[in-house]
């Protein structure tokens, strides 16, 4: 599977925001710091966003820059589900967010902060890639290695279970008690 760039931007203003507390249970609260409209011309999938800041360092001789870099995933919806796959691949966006223990805890307690488990997981902070890459990454490139094409999603079939009929087979990599009973219990007609 290729990689394609479709987006560049540089010179984007950013701010630093502090991490609350519970940000691990109730999310971060910061405000969006950069937004653009999607072109029509971009397939149902998952992207993947790199940023990147530099400065000019500080008063110390011998520093001269610094630099961080962080990772953030998104997914195009199709806007017609069904119309140009009938495959589904929901991506396990609520057990991303389980096993994410940014912030200090997730819902598992043995990477907690001392072993702690957390008993609510927001998707409101940092989360990167998930877990895409351990799991549905392998069928997206076997699919698409054997000219399947599908239509990605997440947690949307939560609220809106009909996307799931405009779709057979529908694939979700996901261990059961994460999902919602309306994504594991419609099913396509």
């Amino acid at each position: 599977m290729k990689r394609e760039e479709v987006l560049s931007e540089s010179e984007l203003s950013g701010s630093l925001h502090p991490v609350p507390e519970t940000a691990a249970s109730h999310g971060c609260g910061w405000p969006a710091a950069h937004s653009f409209t999607v072109p029509e011309s971009w397939r149902s999938g998952f992207y993947e966003v790199t940023l990147s800041v530099e400065d000019g360092g500080g008063t110390f001789t011998h520093r001269g820059k610094r630099t961080a870099e962080s990772v953030l995933s998104f997914v195009v919806r199709a806007a017609a589900p069904g119309s140009a796959s009938k495959v589904l691949l929901q991506l396990s966006t609520n057990s991303y967010a389980a096993y994410n223990n940014w912030g200090g805890f997730s819902v598992y307690g043995y990477h907690g902060i001392n072993g702690v488990q957390g008993h609510r997981a927001s998707f409101d902070r940092p989360m990167g890639t998930g877990l895409y890459y351990s799991w549905e990454h392998f069928f997206v490139v076997w699919a698409e290695g054997n000219g399947e094409t599908h239509t990605h999603t997440h947690t949307h079939t939560h609220t809106h279970t009909q996307t799931q009929h405009h779709h057979h087979p529908y694939f979700l990599f996901s261990l059961p008690p994460i999902t919602s009973p309306p994504q594991r219990c419609s099913r396509p007609p």
